[in-house]
Parts: structure tokens; C-alpha cells; sequence
């Protein structure tokens, strides 16, 4: 089990390979919504990722007193982000991130939406920092940058 899960904690820094190969449609509407709870941003989703109520709970159980200025909903939603389970294809971030990939995004992004209000809201209101940051892939993609 402790291999596997280091196998699939390595796919997220390699998986550029996943990447559209051209630009897609900007996602619209997330703007507009109103911001809810992680518990509400999540019902629309439970269809994909059937784990995330229980693991929305364990998210927001340790984030009861954020210190980023954050308030405990946004900052589970980043914490779920971030979480990997099994199956590894069932992890909120390995089928959000297939969906924003995705050439048909239009039709699978609104289930996406509140999530990805509260997920943004809270990305947003961090600091930002600046540096390189470096991404592996799977693949020998020299080609595309000759």
C-alpha cells in the first residue's frame, strides 16, 4: 500500500503529459455563483468522487482555525485539493483536473462550479510567491518545443 500510494503522490508532479494540447474554452459561471459551504460546493460532485463527504469532514476537521486569513470552508477546499486516496481514481483532484482537461469541459465542468467558486476564492486570498517551480512528465516531449 505505501508503494502504490507513493506511485500515485508522484502523478501529480508528472502527469503534463495529461495536458490539452491546445487552448480550451474558458470556464464561465463560477464568478457569478454565490459562495457556499464546503459541504454545500460538494453535493454536486459525490457522483465522481464517491469518498469526498467523508473526506470533506476530515478536511475541514483540520482546518477548524486557519491562520491565513482563510476561513475554515476555504481552507478545506484546498486541503481536499490536495488529498490523495484510493481508488486514486476517485481523488477529487485526479477528476477535476480530468474535467478542466477536458475538450467537452462545457459539458462536464457545472457540477464543478461551486466547488471550484469556494477552491478559487480561496486560492485567491493567498500571498503570492515567486520562483521557479519545476514539473516532470512521463513523456519525451522535446518535439513540441524545438
Amino acid at each position: 500500500m505505501a508503494h502504490s500510494e507513493s506511485i500515485h503522490s508522484l502523478d501529480r508532479f508528472l502527469d503534463g503529459g495529461e495536458e490539452p494540447r491546445g487552448l480550451l474554452q474558458p470556464i464561465e459561471g463560477y464568478r457569478k455563483l454565490k459562495l457556499v459551504t464546503l459541504e454545500e460546493a460538494i453535493e454536486p460532485i459525490v457522483e465522481f468522487c464517491p469518498d469526498v463527504r467523508r473526506r470533506a469532514y476530515i478536511a475541514k476537521g483540520n482546518c477548524e482555525s486557519p491562520k491565513d486569513g482563510l476561513t475554515q470552508d476555504e481552507s478545506a477546499s484546498i486541503f481536499l485539493y490536495t488529498s490523495e486516496w484510493e481508488p486514486h481514481d476517485q481523488c477529487l483532484y485526479v477528476v477535476l483536473n480530468s474535467a478542466l482537461r477536458s475538450n467537452n469541459r462545457k459539458r462536464l465542468m457545472p457540477p464543478w462550479l461551486l466547488y471550484m467558486k469556494l477552491l478559487l476564492t480561496a486560492l485567491f486570498k493567498l500571498h503570492s510567491s515567486h520562483m521557479t517551480v519545476w514539473r516532470g512528465v512521463r513523456l519525451d516531449l522535446r518535439n513540441q518545443y524545438e
